[in-house]
């Protein structure tokens, strides 16, 4: 177990997930969106995000996602039972 001073500076696990997942959802979905409008489209179909739209959509959720995981996966935030 890291001395306490130095878990005290660390980033705690939900951040970490938090921004782990927020950039590579982003990365992800607006390369996906970006791929989506090049490809071809059937003729009623227009899509709505292009990348950039993608790019917010992709961090806003992956942030989210991160941020639950990240409690979910901790240990601090249970108590362990004897």
């Amino acid at each position: 177990m890291a001395p306490k001073d130095k878990a005290d500076k660390e980033l705690s696990m939900p951040v970490v997930g938090m921004l782990l997942l927020g950039a590579a959802g982003g990365i992800v979905t607006a390369a996906s969106f970006g791929v989506i409008n090049q490809w071809p489209v059937p003729v009623g179909t227009s899509p709505y995000f292009g990348a950039s739209g993608g790019l917010v959509w992709g961090t806003v959720v992956g942030a989210l996602m991160g941020l639950v995981l990240g409690f979910l996966l901790d240990d601090k935030y249970f108590s362990k039972s004897e």
